[in-house]
């Protein structure tokens, strides 16, 4: 990283430009979303160790919370028109201009040893961050660089290696989980609850069909009318329970049908008379 560059809404810009440092490069940008400024500060030195890695991905955390829409191009390439150059340069130290919340990161537990145990162990700590919620370029090149510092000197990979394996980790951790707040916690369980729900109702009403399906066709019945209740969870691969549970409210349903059609099949409009007149149709006097 050559350059500590961030890109931000028009809007923002003219809204934190004087507490922000002089751009060592600037330029304009427009986008599907409106316009942007595309700030550069060129580092005095470039970013080696862990700790500066670490304390790049703090400073970037403060620009977030405080900059509405702020994009961190982690590895800019100066070139093309538009540029506005100062040439000014800065240390790491100065570009701290927000306070920074200084969270902790996960602990490395599992250091690689060789080469071939280094991807893993980095893809494995990378998910620990993804699921903190500090996942980010910095982050993860501290993380590797930190790895690959415990390895015995023959078995180190070179900056460039550690720079392909974080672009790599962070283009596949879209997929990872990351853990949820409290309140959006609560607001998933809500959901879920609500979704369970509306799930069980759903099988209970399925359920209740299945079994007014199979007592109507007679096959359950015992000899003196009950309903054989083991043998018609064996039919449906239900527990028994299940069957006593539904069957007195399948029972109430179908009782209720055979009182209500006797009313709805009656009807002295459409009755047939003694004289044999046709349905519907009221005798004539002639």
């Amino acid at each position: 990283m050559r350059y500590f560059s961030l890109a931000i809404p028009l809007t923002e810009w003219e809204r934190w430009e004087r507490a922000l440092l002089l751009p060592s490069f600037k330029k304009a940008l427009s986008s599907q979303s409106g316009l942007k400024i595309q700030v550069a500060y060129e580092l005095k030195y470039k970013p080696t160790k862990s700790n500066d890695w670490y304390f790049i991905a703090d400073i970037q955390r403060s620009y977030q919370a405080i900059i509405d829409g702020v994009a961190f191009h982690d590895n800019l390439i100066i070139e093309g028109d538009g540029w506005v150059s100062t040439g000014t340069t800065y240390t790491l130290q100065e570009l701290k201009v927000f306070p920074t919340d200084e969270r902790a990161y996960p602990v490395i537990i599992r250091w690689a040893t060789t080469k071939k145990t280094f991807r893993g162990k980095a893809f494995l700590y990378a998910k620990r961050l993804k699921y903190e919620g500090l996942l980010s370029y910095a982050a993860m090149m501290g993380a590797v660089t930190a790895i690959n510092s415990k390895m015995v000197k023959v078995e180190q990979h070179k900056i460039r290696t550690l720079e392909r394996l974080t672009n790599e980790i962070l283009s596949k951790s879209d997929e990872w989980v990351v853990k949820l707040s409290k309140e959006a916690l609560t607001t998933l369980k809500s959901d879920l609850g609500v979704q369970r729900g509306k799930q069980l109702q759903e099988e209970k009403q399925d359920r209740i069909n299945q079994i007014k399906e199979a007592v109507n066709n007679g096959d359950f019945t015992k000899p003196n009318g009950q309903i054989n209740k083991s043998k018609l969870a064996d039919y449906l691969r239900v527990h028994r329970n299940t069957i006593s549970s539904l069957l007195p409210l399948v029972m109430a349903m179908m009782i209720l049908i055979l009182w209500i059609r006797p009313a709805y099949d009656f009807n002295p409009l459409f009755s047939i008379s003694s004289g044999g007149a046709r349905e519907g149709v009221p005798f004539s006097n002639c």
